[in-house]
Parts: structure tokens; sequence; C-alpha cells
């Protein structure tokens, strides 16, 4: 009997730790691991926030090697914004020779974003003049703050990164299968192909 009233004892509790201690509250920043584009082109990651809590604003510093931002370099994603405002300053690293940009998302009528889940912001880049196809560049974001009603840091994000590579130039046209009229072409002849 007295071993019984010990399981019972030890039962309640698990009970009680299972469901009497508060769980703690995740609020995560997320984007690609890594991402490809061709150098004429204007790369957006896009940069999603899972909640728990009520967020209201955002503090965050972005590096970029091997690229820029585009002249938007930031775009607020409007589905999760109440009144929302972006600050986004270069404090150029003269040591690390890399671009950083401090990037502050608020209101001044302390609105939490909407929602849970999605879509934060997207991070607009394009290759700059000294990219090299062959090596990899990143996009960094650290120093990540995110603030509640009260001012308190609830992030559970330290910082992410992107890797960046170039993806493999080929033809945008396979040409296959020509017909040609054996009225109009001589045996022999050459024929040029030309396309924009």
């Amino acid at each position: 009997m007295k071993r019984c009233k010990y399981i019972y004892v030890a039962l309640a509790s698990l009970m009680w730790l299972a469901c009497g201690l508060p769980t703690l509250a995740q609020n995560v920043l997320s984007m690609d691991a890594e991402k490809e584009f061709a150098l004429d082109e204007t790369l957006s990651i896009p940069v999603s926030l899972d909640n728990a809590d009520e967020v209201v604003a955002l503090q965050m510093t972005l590096s970029v090697s091997g690229v820029s931002f585009d002249s938007n370099g930031i775009t607020l994603n409007e589905e999760r914004m109440d009144g929302h405002e972006s600050s986004f300053k270069s404090v150029y690293d003269y040591a690390s020779g890399s671009n950083k940009y401090n990037l502050v998302i608020f209101t001044s009528n302390n609105n939490a974003i909407k929602g849970n889940s999605g879509k934060l912001f997207s991070i607009n880049l394009s290759a700059v003049s000294y990219f090299n196809a062959e090596t990899d560049y990143a996009v960094s974001v650290k120093d990540i703050v995110m603030t509640d009603k009260t001012g308190k840091n609830i992030s559970s994000t330290e910082q992410l990164s992107c890797k960046l590579s170039h993806q493999a130039e080929g033809p945008d046209l396979y040409a296959c299968n020509f017909k040609f009229d054996k009225d109009f072409y001589k045996l022999g002849e050459t024929v040029t192909l030309t396309y924009d």
C-alpha cells in the first residue's frame, strides 16, 4: 500500500509539472538558408516571423557582401503591418569591408504586428560590380531585438544567414527539330539562326 501511495504522488507531481508550468513562447525570424541568382537579376529574400507573443517593433543589423541592396532595399509585407514603418540606414563597416545596415520596424501607436506567422518583409538585392561568380557570398541578420508593448525583448532568434551563389548561365532557347523547305534551301547551303 505504501508503494502505491508513492506512485500516486509521483504521478500527481508529473501531472502538475506537465500542466502547471508555463511554456516559453517562441518568437522566431526565419529566411532561406541558400539562394541562387543571376548577375542581372534583382533577388528578393523573404524574411518570416512566427510569433506566439504580440510583437510591436523589431530592430536588427543586416550585413551583405558581393551584393548591394536594391533601391527598394526592404519591402514590408503590408498584410502584417498595422501602421508600421521602417527605417533602413547604412552603417558601413570599414574594418570588415562589409555593407551593414540597421533596420527598425516600428509604429508610433505601439500596435502589434498582425497575425502569428508568415512573411514580414523582403530583402531586395542586386549583384555589385566586383561580384565573382566563383565565390559564395552571404546575407546575415544579427543583433535581433523584438519587443512587446512593454519594451521587453521577446526574440527567440539571435541571427540568420542566407548563402548566395551564382546561378549557372545557360541558353534561354534550345533549338531542335528543324524542318527546312527543300524548294527554298539547296543541299550543302549554310543556314544561320539568330535570336535575341
